[in-house]
């Protein structure tokens, strides 16, 4: 027997293979599904290239649904300005699709999910296996000549990385980003946030004056 509400909470910054494969899972058990798509107001950065509009778009397209149908909800959730806030949110958007006496299945492997497991019966993990968005933003932004020589040079037919990661519209969406000016300075905000992880922390070594080690204490464990 079905579930009468499933929701399936994410960034989906791109929307890929093993969200769609989520969301083909979740509605052979779940009679609706709501998606509710987070950082639905962030601005364009390499951690969230795409707007809320664009993934929304991803979805649907990849659903075949030119527009939402009654049994597929997708619906924005803004960056709150404190963790309570987007609980309320989140609590006011199930509320007014789920059925009175069902509690519904919540998916996904955002940190909010853990949250709502709490106040919901039921939570199940998303089953997103092989595909990972941050995975697929370091693929796009490392090494745009790569990226370049995959999407723009070879013909549409030809088998790369990122076709074996997207659906078709998620890649057209990220043809359409490399196309834009904003593309470059994303691939070097990234490189530069990525050196500055790698860059080892230097901390000088203070000497300690002898009459402070004479007395520090010995410390067995």
């Amino acid at each position: 027997m079905k579930t009468a509400l499933g929701i399936f909470i994410g960034r989906f910054q791109p929307f890929h293979n093993g969200h769609l494969e989520t969301v083909k899972a979740i509605l052979n058990q779940c009679e609706k599904l709501l998606i509710i798509i987070e950082e639905a107001n962030s601005e364009r950065t390499f951690r969230s290239p795409f707007t809320y509009a664009e993934r929304k778009e991803m979805i649907l397209r990849s659903l075949d649904m030119a527009i939402e149908v009654p049994y597929v909800r997708i619906m924005p959730l803004e960056i709150p300005d404190y963790p309570e806030q987007a609980i309320n949110r989140i609590a006011e958007m199930v509320d007014r699709h789920r059925d009175a006496y069902d509690e519904p299945n919540i998916y996904g492997n955002s940190d909010l999910v853990e949250i709502l497991s709490e106040t919901f019966a039921r939570h199940s993990k998303s089953p997103i296996t092989g595909v990972s968005a941050e995975h697929i933003r370091g693929w796009l932004f490392e090494h745009p000549c790569n990226v370049i020589n995959d999407v723009l040079i070879n013909p549409p037919d030809v088998e790369t990385e990122l076709t074996a990661m997207l659906p078709p519209y998620s890649r057209t969406l990220v043809e359409r980003l490399i196309h834009t000016a904003d593309y470059y300075g994303l691939c070097a905000e990234y490189q530069a946030a990525k050196a500055a992880e790698e860059t080892p922390q230097i901390i000088e070594e203070q000497s300690v004056p002898s009459y402070v080690a004479d007395n520090i204490p010995v410390v067995t464990t």
